[in-house]
């Protein structure tokens, strides 16, 4: 099947383009374009539908592999139907745990051989062909469609577990963030796949269901002391807690695994200055900048934060202004040097500047400044008390969440309904039947046309008329009137089948009736 397809190669080195060129041509490929990896190649690469490109990474190049990756994953314009392979020669933890940070599909040391990636690439090309079918929906926009697909993996296809990922992915991407999260839970449990933890634990984060979350993170991170995204994951708990002081530790542990990421330093420094703990912030906002040279996270924001650092040590009395005073001028210059195109940097700078002679009690200088400032605001027709140095840096885009579509129609509006059903069912599943009830009653009061809920509902009826006598006649009642009412609704294949089972067991005589659980309660349905 490599014969019909597209692949490009990019490495700076003529002869090791050549190489490869000989042996992508001996695995019969001839779609083949190599180049050199440039600051322009990604606009190439938009507009050109590769079904592989391999990147080699070195080290010496202007612009690495790595970076090439890192920029295309914060552009958005990594499409599921190109899978991006990795090639590195330096085999050290620092760049190989870096390299997993920029999320390639695939990571391959050199040397190597043609069978060894042949093997790779058809290994790929096979998940790429089985997840087609459900890719083409989304890009339809058929989401729903794009589920059901999903779920028509058998247990026994090689990509069940591919496919499920891919579904959970589609309900994170709508905010149905508990029935993600139940899918997820049931891939790591099966497959044992670590991403699966990381996206249940964003899942729980996003409904503050904090400390199940770190449970589960700290259970995964005993077993893969190395796996950095968890580490992530972590931190924006703990952030999202409130908790700067716990934040900053894990960061400290995570810029130690990995010494070349530029955003945990912007975050290590962000963390450490709301912990008034300047002796960490200084160098790591020091770090960002050095490893931000020429990437996308290039930021002016690190260099007007060391301005503001120098000012709480000298407020604090830890350093002296006058010596201070020559850090901030050096900021600031490599500041406007960096970045002269930005309009705002000029009044920022005069603010910040002004803030640190008042900080350093320094009057006459701290007013000159400010004056400065607000004459330069006024002209960007911007207010001075709307610079926020200090917002929360930013992050790289989740490769999850990417390049799946929106479907209104599916998208959670009401996030109360999706937590009822999370709690009744775990009270189901716990053997509190009466508290589960209470749940999926709640729910009929808000929406009385909720379809989980109501087959949910009538099954805890049926299985109370057949353990307790109390008001058999009315509960019975109730569980026909409910499933009448989900006859009317249009109906998943999941939901259908409950349904049919339910009237099934309501017709029966009660002595008739199956022992045990109905069958698992509904809560995925879209």
């Amino acid at each position: 099947m490599l014969d019909k397809k597209k692949v490009l190669f990019v490495d700076s080195s003529g002869n090791m383009r050549f190489t490869m060129k000989s042996m992508l041509r001996s695995l019969g490929i001839d779609h083949l374009e190599t180049l050199a990896p440039t600051a322009a190649l990604l606009s190439h690469i938009q507009h050109q539908p590769y079904d592989f490109i391999i990147i080699s990474h070195n080290d010496s190049d202007k612009v690495t592999g790595i970076q090439l990756l890192e920029e295309a994953r914060y552009q958005g314009i990594l499409p599921e139907s190109t899978a991006w392979v990795l090639l590195v020669s330096d085999t050290s933890r620092d760049l190989i745990v870096h390299a997993i940070d920029s999320y390639p599909d695939d990571i391959i040391t050199k040397p190597f051989s043609a069978q060894e990636l042949k093997r790779r690439l058809d290994a790929l090309d096979a998940r790429q062909i089985a997840l087609k079918p459900i890719w083409h929906q989304l890009r339809l926009q058929n989401v729903k469609e794009a589920l059901n697909l999903c779920d028509h993996f058998e247990p026994a296809n090689p990509y069940y577990c591919a496919a499920q990922l891919l579904k959970g992915r589609i309900l994170m991407a709508h905010r149905r963030y508990f029935q993600a999260a139940r899918v997820f839970s049931r891939v790591y449990t099966q497959y044992h796949r670590r991403e699966a933890v990381i996206m249940q634990a964003f899942c729980l984060l996003q409904e503050r269901e904090y400390d199940q979350a770190l449970e589960l993170l700290g259970e995964l991170i005993c077993q893969n002391p190395l796996l950095l995204a968890a580490y992530d994951m972590v931190i924006k708990i703990e952030m999202a807690r409130g908790d700067y002081f716990k934040a900053r530790y894990i960061l400290q542990q995570t810029t130690t695994l990995s010494p070349y990421n530029v955003l945990r330093y912007q975050r290590l420094g962000y963390c450490a200055y709301l912990g008034q703990e300047w002796e960490i912030a200084e160098p790591a906002l020091n770090k960002a900048i050095n490893l931000g040279k020429g990437s996308v996270y290039e930021s002016k924001g690190p260099f007007l934060q060391l301005v503001d650092v120098g000012r709480c040590k000298v407020e604090s009395g830890t350093a002296n202004w006058q010596e201070v005073e020559k850090e901030v001028d050096l900021a600031l210059k490599k500041a406007s040097r960096f970045f002269p195109k930005d309009p705002l940097l000029p009044a920022e700078s005069a603010f910040m500047r002004g803030n640190f002679y008042r900080g350093a009690k320094q009057p006459k200088l701290a007013e000159k400044y400010h004056d400065e400032a607000q004459v330069l605001a006024d002209e960007q027709g911007v207010q001075l008390d709307q610079l926020d140095i200090w917002q929360q840096p930013g992050e790289t885009p989740m490769r999850w969440l990417q390049n799946v579509p929106s479907d209104p129609s599916i998208l959670l509006t009401n996030p109360k309904i999706d937590t009822y059903l999370q709690h009744g069912c775990h009270a189901y599943e716990s053997g509190h039947l009466g508290k589960a009830m209470q749940y999926f009653t709640q729910i009929l009061r808000e929406q009385p046309d909720h379809t989980d809920a109501l087959l949910n509902a009538a099954q805890l009826y049926l299985e109370a008329i057949r353990d307790s006598s109390y008001q058999r006649d009315k509960r019975l009642q109730m569980a026909r009137q409910f499933l009448r009412t989900v006859e009317k609704s249009r109906l998943e294949a999941s939901q259908q089948e409950r349904l049919d089972y339910l009237k099934q067991v309501a017709d029966l005589q009660l002595e008739e009736y199956p022992q045990g659980s109905l069958g698992e309660l509904l809560w995925e349905a879209v």
